[in-house]
């Protein structure tokens, strides 16, 4: 699934953004920091991160390819999503829902210790690559036409599959990045 699942996305995407550039729709790029609580089973992670989207479409609706990561002390993840994105054309503050759904590597770090006896060793990062989703809401502030705006967004990640050992993962993020539209 791992490498599979991600030539597939980006497969495609790459065929949603040729559509798109043919249909002559709009394109955007967002790029923002993420501050993210990530949760795996019995341990949780607040970790700093970032995301990338590329969306094609109009003014109110636009898909394309994302990446997320974030990277805390006991968990991390990267993802690879095709996302949607819906948003109030009108005005200058621009309200939006999205969602998506890729692969993401869930990685986790599993500290050894022994009862009466303080930490016996680090084990090194576990992979678990997931069919996942997002939730979320934000705001576009400026143009959507043309040039720069601001984007912020709360987002809710969790995967769809799970291996019954590992459990089930999460990462509730804010995001404050800037979008530049053409």
């Amino acid at each position: 699934m791992k490498w599979a699942g991600i030539a597939s996305f980006a497969a495609v995407a790459l065929a949603l953004g040729t559509a798109g550039a043919a249909a002559q729709w709009r394109s955007e790029a967002v790029l923002g920091a993420t501050l993210g609580r990530l949760r795996a089973s019995a341990s949780s992670s607040t970790a700093p991160g970032f995301t990338a989207i590329l969306g094609f479409g109009s003014r109110s609706l636009v898909f394309g390819p994302e990446f997320i990561w974030q990277n805390g002390d006991s968990i991390r993840v990267r993802g690879f999503a095709v996302g949607v994105r819906i948003r109030q054309p009108g005005g200058v503050i621009h309200p939006h829902l999205m969602a998506s759904l890729g692969a993401y590597a869930w990685q986790s770090r599993l500290i050894v210790t022994i009862p009466d006896v303080a930490v016996v060793g680090v084990v090194p990062w576990s992979e678990i690559t997931y069919l996942s989703g997002s939730l979320g809401a934000g705001l576009t502030v400026g143009r959507l036409d043309q040039g720069l705006s601001g984007v912020l967004e709360g987002r809710w990640h969790r995967n769809l599959s799970q291996n019954a050992d590992a459990g089930p993962r999460s990462l509730i993020a804010v995001m404050a990045g800037l979008r530049v539209a053409w």
